[in-house]
């Protein structure tokens, strides 16, 4: 069947179902859905919360998030499994994690995995929530670590990678536990091997296949599949956007009233699309189904929101606790105000910044 719009739909509309439909239909047939997401992407976070229901009856009874120390994982289970919830507490332990991640929607999945555990029977077993990451000692240096002994003070219970796998491996593989995991894209390929710049490969660039979802592809026998949004994907000009597969995607979606969709990849028209973003250097032929096994369509890119700013964030805590322990020195400028912390802060949400989209690429 040729690969054309009209063809396209026609398999949408065979293949494609709710987004909460798809994930919980997935789920059914598999241990580990990694559900891969740009962070602080409103839509994106509420389909997750969305489907908690139907996630639950299809098994899922931990809630992965990359966002959260293990150091809190009690503290956490007490929050969401307990009687009585506490905004100050889900306050407290996201910014253990990360100072700067003041966003309501993020402790809105920790609300709504409570609220949900209210509703289960006495003797039911409660939804968790499982920290995947531990607390970094940022507090060592002053730039992003770049030596061996300066990563060891940073992540001082190893890569991060490695520490997520692991904790996956005890806690949900090992109990026969199903799972969905909220995480960022670069942790959720399982086959998809990123390019990396590496000076001494052939053509300077290596594919990368050490990270978490990449493990559990590797060393267990979890069933574990890539569940990507739809989202902006780097181009080959630093700092610049282009939308999947030459926007092909949306020109389909259009057809069909941008109606949010799940479908698989492998199945659908769409996975045979080939893609020209940075994704696909060093590749022959790339197609959208070499990178995820599925995909979620929940609106055209231009009109989703970031995340929303909790000013609440900081309640009972100064400037100096958030510099404490301030993330990634060299991603972002120091705040050397409150004020200068909130801008921050706001203007990783503001999507017109953080994205910039061009339309005539230039292919690989």
């Amino acid at each position: 069947m040729a690969l054309n719009i009209p063809n396209m739909v026609e398999s949408l509309k065979k293949e494609g179902m709710l987004p909460s439909d798809y994930l919980s239909t997935l789920l059914r047939n598999h241990d580990i859905i990694l559900l891969g997401e740009h962070h602080a992407i409103k839509e994106n976070i509420q389909c997750l919360i969305d489907a908690i229901p139907q996630l639950y009856e299809a098994g899922m009874r931990v809630l992965g998030m990359e966002f959260g120390c293990a150091e809190d994982q009690r503290q956490l289970d007490n929050l969401v499994m307990g009687d009585v919830y506490d905004e100050s507490l889900a306050r407290q332990l996201f910014f253990n994690y990360n100072t700067l991640f003041a966003y309501q929607d993020y402790q809105a999945i920790y609300k709504a995995v409570f609220q949900f555990n209210q509703t289960r029977f006495k003797n039911s077993k409660k939804l968790r929530i499982l920290n995947l990451s531990y607390q970094y000692h940022w507090h060592h240096i002053n730039t992003s670590p770049n030596t061996i002994h300066e990563a060891r003070r940073v992540f001082h219970k190893g890569g991060t990678e490695w520490f997520r796998f692991k904790r996956i491996q005890k806690h949900v593989i090992e109990c026969q536990e199903k799972m969905v995991a909220l995480v960022g894209n670069i942790h959720a390929y399982t086959k998809y091997e990123p390019p990396v710049f590496d000076y001494l490969a052939q053509g300077f660039i290596r594919h990368e296949n050490r990270h978490m979802g990449h493990l559990i592809k590797r060393y267990t026998n979890a069933r574990v599949k890539t569940v990507l949004f739809h989202e902006y994907l780097p181009a080959l000009e630093t700092g610049k956007h282009i939308q999947p597969a030459d926007g092909m995607i949306e020109r389909v979606m259009s057809r069909l009233n941008h109606q949010p969709l799940g479908f698989d990849l492998s199945e659908s028209m769409i996975g045979d699309l080939k893609d020209h973003s940075f994704l696909a250097t060093g590749y022959q032929n790339f197609k959208l189904k070499d990178l995820a096994d599925g995909y979620l369509y929940l609106k055209p890119l231009a009109k989703r929101q970031g995340a929303s700013v909790d000013k609440d964030y900081l309640h009972h805590v100064s400037l100096s606790d958030v510099l404490a322990n301030f993330p990634d020195p060299d991603w972002h400028e120091t705040p050397n105000s409150l004020e200068s912390y909130w801008l921050l802060v706001s203007k990783y949400v503001d999507l017109t910044r953080r994205y910039q989209p061009i339309e005539n690429h230039q292919k690989l």
